[in-house]
């Protein structure tokens, strides 16, 4: 499947995904980062919930920076565990009772269609800023499992 980019000038969104906190997340895009972060300190605990082998290296130093920033939300780190769970549940569920495509909006740095064990024949497609698909792009690659997976970069 081909990648489509829409220019980030076309939109009512225009400029809306620019957020001014310098200190810690400067654009939307940082979040996932810092929810790659999260993900990554999950897999290492010795009784994780899940296991993403791929977290720390798409967190990066910007993830670890924003994390040990922002006191509110390492104070609730549980929720971004649960997300990651519940989301996982829903899709194996969804998949187990035939869905054959998986659309994922404002896919961020998510590898889960990597991580977790998908059917061949499915479909996967992530929808995202255009600057969040260079770095899902290497570190993932050589994790394809054979299913069929294609992106769009919006605004």
């Amino acid at each position: 499947m081909d990648v489509i980019t829409v220019p980030p000038d076309v939109g009512p969104w225009k400029g809306a995904h620019t957020m001014t906190d310098e200190g810690g997340l400067r654009n939307i895009s940082d979040t996932a980062h810092w929810v790659a972060f999260y993900r990554a300190l999950e897999s290492e605990r010795p009784d994780a919930l899940f296991r993403d082998p791929f977290a720390r290296r798409l967190a990066g130093e910007r993830g670890a920076r924003i994390t040990a920033g922002t006191a509110f939300a390492n104070r609730n780190a549980w929720s971004f565990v649960a997300r990651t769970v519940l989301f996982d549940r829903f899709i194996s569920d969804a998949v187990a009772n035939g869905v054959d495509m998986v659309v994922n909006l404002a896919a961020g740095l998510d590898a889960r269609p990597y991580r977790m064990t998908l059917p061949s024949h499915l479909q996967w497609i992530e929808v995202d800023l255009p600057d969040l698909g260079a770095p899902l792009a290497n570190p993932l690659a050589r994790a394809h499992s054979g299913f069929r997976f294609g992106g769009v970069r919006a605004l």
